[in-house]
């Protein structure tokens, strides 16, 4: 079931009287190549995707994004514990 645009007019991303809502638009989805080298190098060190985003300082969102995009792409693989990468013994 949609949920009608008139319940949440002044939410963040809705525009207006056109009734279109943007996904995410607080998120910067513009990545430098170095980024990108970094983030795919991180991951296959099977580095957590929270200390991914600390180290090249993004929210744990974009990096999710980027890492979504590229396996989607076959350009980085699955990992044995996926966007957790290594688990801390507690």
């Amino acid at each position: 079931m949609a949920i009608p645009t008139a319940s949440f007019p002044n939410s963040p991303g809705y525009q207006g009287e056109s009734g279109v809502y943007i996904v995410l638009e607080d998120l910067d989805f513009i990545w430098s190549k170095q980024d990108i080298k970094v983030v795919r190098q991180l991951w296959n060190e099977n580095v957590s995707i929270k200390e991914i985003s600390k180290q090249v300082g993004r929210e744990v969102d974009e990096v999710a994004l980027l890492i979504m995009d590229q396996a989607r792409k076959g350009i980085i693989k699955k990992r044995k514990n996926g966007v957790w990468g290594e688990v801390d013994a507690a």
